[in-house]
């Protein structure tokens, strides 16, 4: 008997586990479409062709920043390698995107925007396209 309890112990664990993987994983989706939205409104608002909008760019940006340290935090996934670097090279490189948009520096907000994609590493590492 007293190898049983040790053994629905275990399983109790392991479901529980799988069962807050499943809803971080739900949470982690929702924090991607909002950092998407912040996404789509910095590249609107630094675009030349309709005069945008640099305080805007640099206040979604800093949103979005905002968001993905979420990724090495509360919504780490350690079953994804890398995650939570990733994570942080995403909310670096959005700050960086603020700081020159926040100082009028539209050029080289849109440079960087375009230049770098650290998001691109973390959604194959995932093995993912869209979260």
């Amino acid at each position: 008997m007293p190898r049983a309890i040790p053994r629905l112990s275990a399983l109790v664990l392991a479901f529980a586990a799988a069962c807050a993987a499943s809803s971080s994983s739900a949470v982690w989706k929702s924090v991607m479409k909002d950092v998407g939205a912040s996404y789509k409104t910095v590249h609107r608002a630094i675009d030349p062709e309709t005069q945008g909008d640099l305080h805007a760019a640099a206040h979604a940006a800093r949103e979005a920043a905002r968001l993905v340290r979420t990724g090495y935090g509360v919504h780490e996934d350690l079953s994804i390698p890398r995650f939570g670097q990733y994570a942080r090279e995403c909310e670096q490189w959005l700050l960086a995107i603020a700081h020159e948009a926040q100082s009028g520096h539209g050029a080289r907000a849109r440079e960087l925007l375009r230049g770098q994609d650290p998001c691109t590493k973390c959604h194959e590492a995932a093995e993912k396209r869209e979260w």
